[in-house]
């Protein structure tokens, strides 16, 4: 149990973890138990950059001590970037560069996304993400500071950015259910784990947090599912590649969510 807690660590975050010796599949698949454990880790850590933010920009003499969400949101961000290692931009990139080349073409697509370039398409991608996140957190710490009761409000509005990360990484147990691997490697390991108990057990505790917490989160779950119906609906999703057509970049893990 415990090696699966770690490796759901080392796969996730680049926070400090002891070395597995004799890592093996059976790791691959008791790590997914713990995804969305490790991701609440990542917005606890989020929350707490951004409210040391807001601190921290209300006592440097700024405005007469007012608050500043546009610095809380860009600590929050910071922090999110750094503890995932921002390998998750890198998928992000990938998909970009693969469906601007492909032009309706899978196979096109998996060759441009497997490729260690980056394209013009891939930094427009990344760039407007971080400043999507940027813009909302900012935003929910706004919402928070302008409530009646400043300090409740914040304090609503950063407990349910714990989740966010959280949510994210549900996505890849639900995707690896319904959508086929796109070549062999780790991912196509991860998606041979499938088991629907981590799914489920995740899903359910997510749901109920988020119910008590932020509701408007469940939203989430219809999203993560039907994207991972629309991928198999599609018939533009790429067709797994045949055994040694893959490189460094594809068989370092599956895709991971931010």
């Amino acid at each position: 149990m415990m090696r699966g807690l770690i490796a759901a660590f080392q796969f996730l975050t680049r926070l400090p973890m002891p070395t597995l010796v004799g890592y093996s599949e059976a790791d691959t698949r008791d790590a997914a138990h713990w995804y969305t454990t490790v991701g609440i880790v990542v917005g606890v850590l989020v929350a707490f950059a951004m409210l040391a933010g807001l601190f921290a920009a209300s006592s440097s003499g700024n405005a007469a001590g007012q608050m500043s969400p546009w610095v809380g949101g860009l600590c929050g961000l910071a922090v999110w970037v750094i503890v995932t290692g921002a390998l998750h931009l890198d998928g992000v990139a990938d998909t970009a560069d693969g469906l601007a080349a492909a032009h309706g073409d899978p196979d096109r697509f998996t060759q441009v996304a497997r490729e260690p370039q980056v394209g013009a398409f891939a930094l427009v991608a990344v760039l407007l993400l971080l400043l999507a996140k940027l813009v909302l957190l900012a935003a929910l710490l706004a919402r928070g500071i302008g409530g009646a009761a400043v300090g409740e409000g914040v304090g609503e509005v950063l407990a349910g950015v714990a989740l966010v990360p959280a949510w994210a990484r549900l996505g890849p147990l639900v995707w690896r259910a319904f959508v086929p691997p796109l070549g062999t490697g780790r991912g196509q390991a991860f998606a041979a784990t499938h088991a629907p108990a981590p799914l489920w057990i995740n899903a359910i505790g997510l749901s109920i947090g988020a119910v008590f917490i932020a509701p408007v989160l469940l939203v989430g779950a219809v999203l993560i599912h039907k994207g991972a119906g629309a991928c198999v609906a599609a018939k533009a999703w790429p067709r797994p590649v045949p055994s040694g057509g893959t490189n460094a970049r594809q068989t370092s893990g599956p895709s991971r969510a931010h």
